[in-house]
């Protein structure tokens, strides 16, 4: 599962998000965090093009951008956090559970069933 988190050096949060996320891939190894610093205008403009995907807010950050959804601000790992990493494991369970349904389905299938899903 891939999580995209975009980040900005101004951002007073953003230090405790990234932190987070280190301890989030640490702790699953099922998941992916990719940092995008957003000063950069290429990750500016992906944040921009993917919160509108997910009809999020796509000027405040962090952000964490992940399976149709995002989860913009962040206010420790108690709140924020465990509300990221359940939504994460409900995705996590649910993905495992559709590829064990779709073992027996042909490649195609597979893939059709898998694309609908994210």
């Amino acid at each position: 599962v891939y999580v995209h988190l975009f980040w900005s050096g101004n951002c007073p949060h953003c230090p405790k998000a990234l932190a987070f996320a280190d301890d989030l891939e640490r702790r699953h190894p099922w998941l992916a965090v990719k940092r995008y610093e957003v000063t950069d205008p290429a990750h500016r403009d992906l944040y921009r093009r993917m919160a509108a995907a997910v009809k999020a807010n796509g000027g405040m950050t962090p952000a964490f951008v992940y399976c149709k959804t995002a989860a913009v601000g962040f206010d420790g790992p108690d709140r924020t956090g465990t509300r990221i990493e359940k939504d994460l494991l409900r995705w996590y369970e649910a993905l495992k559970k559709h590829f064990k349904e779709q073992s027996s389905a042909d490649p195609a299938a597979r893939l059709a069933a898998l694309l609908a899903v994210m």
